[in-house]
């Protein structure tokens, strides 16, 4: 978890609720540090109520929606489909779980971005986006984390110190009175937890490469590599930042050119 409980508290002058989001304004976030990015850019956005959240490489291939029904996905985009060979089942699916009932949410942790370095300080090439907040490098045993957090109440006015006002990236009110929240933090990792990490790839028999200039080969080096797992109420993704490519060369599962579409 990235924080704890809050409630109603004295007002904030104005400049305390600079976090607190426009409508139509995104939120974008990135791994850097002294000058390079080692992550992809994020970026949030919402729509009546749903926020969409995607990786700027994998933004026209999967997406993760957070639906004011309470359903939420990480999913594949169905813009891509009918592409072939297809990838997964008829719903696209990578991971599903559910808020529960909006309407009686207090407070809650929904999703979480986990960062976890696997070649110390690899670069993959990715560059720096001036507009998007910066997240620190991961330390040794440990992740960088962006938490999403629905709640009854503005974050902004909370009284608590679990609720550190600096760590919070922005803010969205929706519709139903409720608002939703991204937050970074520094968190520690379990004992083999990056090894439990590193050994799915291995194990997952489906795997998309985007962006190499012939996607059905994975080139010499390193990559990024996303995986999921959802309980009935929360997800965690984890991006894999710089994951070796041991054997060169090796033919993708599936693939697709970052953009392309279907005929």
């Amino acid at each position: 978890m990235c924080g704890g409980g809050g409630g109603s508290g004295r007002p904030l002058h104005a400049g305390s609720m600079m976090n607190l989001l426009q409508n139509n304004e995104k939120l974008r976030f990135q791994v850097q540090f002294d000058g390079v990015a080692y992550s992809d850019r994020w970026t949030a956005f919402q729509r009546a109520g749903d926020v969409y959240i995607t990786a700027a490489g994998l933004g026209v291939v999967s997406k993760v929606s957070l639906h004011r029904s309470g359903v939420c996905r990480y999913a594949v985009n169905d813009n891509l489909a009918s592409h072939q060979p297809p990838f997964l089942p008829e719903d696209r699916v990578i991971s599903k779980w559910r808020i529960g009932s909006f309407e009686s949410v207090e407070h809650t942790q929904v999703l979480s971005i986990q960062f976890l370095p696997v070649t110390y300080m690899a670069r993959t090439g990715r560059h720096i986006y001036g507009a998007a907040h910066v997240l620190p490098y991961p330390p040794s045993g440990g992740c960088t984390e962006v938490c999403v957090f629905y709640s009854k109440t503005n974050p902004l006015l909370w009284e608590s110190s679990h609720w550190v006002r600096s760590n919070t990236l922005g803010i969205w009110k929706l519709a139903e009175s409720k608002y939703v929240a991204f937050r970074r933090r520094i968190a520690p990792l379990a004992r083999g937890r990056l090894q439990q990490m590193i050994q799915q790839i291995s194990r997952t028999k489906r795997g998309m490469v985007v962006s190499e200039k012939n996607p059905e080969l994975f080139s010499a080096g390193s990559y990024d590599c996303l995986l999921s797992e959802a309980t009935s109420c929360h997800c965690t993704i984890c991006c894999l930042l710089a994951v070796p490519n041991i054997r060169p060369g090796q033919r993708a599962n599936w693939s697709t050119r970052t953009g392309h579409k279907p005929a």
